[in-house]
């Protein structure tokens, strides 16, 4: 009976999977070569697809520095979060809306910067622990992860959880390049446990990997992931932080999803692991607040790190990963 049960309940799951073909990534140290020729014209796309932004990124004014974030930079936050005056009238309006939380709004922000320095993961983690993957073969997991993501409709939230599982991890672990997309997929399951209402199974996982490894060894992976990570799966991702700023400044639809693209598409570069998740936040809102007249004065008002110095470098050399690009596009 508990068979028949099992393998009605493969079959319902594998039926709900979208009908295109399972995306696999089989081989962690090669890139994607069987792309369709207007696949490999549409990856020459630009980054950011309004004029706008194309112009920003075109200035050489708004090539940042690439400096590492000093750990002093967001130590003056606090005190001008309570200060703004464009604060204190948005959190006040939302007092008695249970999803703004108005009335503990600025206690959460302080939290979320205090764990954003405790939870963070190495940023040269490459160097110091690993040796046999490269930054490279992290940012074709990640590729792969966000295909899998758009998969099975989850959050974005999940996705940058999922990431920042994988970074903490790497920062402690050294892993095998035949099991780092074992790592990836098993942190997004860890990430779905925490974040989706109607999370994929462990079959899921194991069936969009085509099998490639069982559920039995996703599972052991699931344990060794939980200790490393010492249980700590509140992570602070550049999502909350964005969630705050869009929210203080009133953003239209399509600003607040131009500062989501241009959030997301860093969670694949390696580089950005430099700054922490608040400064990428404020550097997406800063640069996507660009094709809105006199908006970025206000970012000033509610946040330190938008001082072009604290920004995290808007332009970088062309990246090889797409399919954040191809997923907004399709929105």
């Amino acid at each position: 009976m508990m068979a028949d049960e099992s393998q009605s309940r493969n079959a319902m799951t594998n039926s709900s999977l979208l009908k295109r073909n399972r995306s696999a990534l089989v081989d962690i140290t090669n890139t994607i070569t069987t792309r369709s020729r207007a696949a490999k014209e549409q990856s020459k796309v630009s980054v950011a697809t309004r004029e706008e932004v194309k112009e920003i990124l075109a200035r050489d004014d708004m090539v940042m520095s690439p400096n590492v974030c000093d750990s002093s930079l967001l130590d003056d936050t606090e005190t001008t979060m309570r200060n703004s005056d464009l604060v204190i009238a948005h959190d006040q309006s939302n007092r008695n809306n249970t999803d703004g939380c108005g009335e503990y709004a600025i206690e959460i922000f302080e939290h979320l910067i205090n764990t954003e320095r405790r939870l963070s993961p190495s940023f040269n983690y490459m160097e110091q622990v690993q040796h046999d993957i490269n930054p490279t073969m992290r940012g074709i997991l990640i590729d792969w992860l966000v295909e899998v993501a758009e998969e099975y409709k989850l959050s974005s939230e999940n996705l940058f959880l999922s990431t920042n599982y994988v970074d903490r991890f790497l920062s402690v672990m050294p892993v095998l390049r035949s099991k780092l997309q074992l790592v990836g997929v098993t942190c997004m399951l860890i990430a779905s446990k925490y974040e989706e209402i109607n999370a994929p199974q462990v079959e899921d996982f194991v069936y969009i990997t085509d099998s490639t490894y069982s559920a039995q060894e996703v599972l052991q992976m699931e344990v060794v992931i939980l200790h490393a990570l010492k249980f700590n799966l509140t992570a602070v991702t550049p999502h909350n932080f964005l969630t705050r700023l869009c929210s203080l400044l009133n953003h239209d639809q399509q600003t607040k999803h131009l500062c989501e693209y241009l959030t997301e598409i860093t969670i694949q570069e390696f580089q950005y692991l430099k700054y922490r998740p608040s400064v990428i936040a404020a550097s997406a809102v800063c640069l996507g607040m660009h094709t809105v007249p006199l908006a970025l004065s206000s970012l000033l008002l509610i946040t330190p790190v938008a001082a072009p110095q604290r920004l995290a470098p808007s332009h970088v050399p062309a990246s090889p990963f797409h399919v954040a690009h191809r997923a907004w596009r399709a929105r």
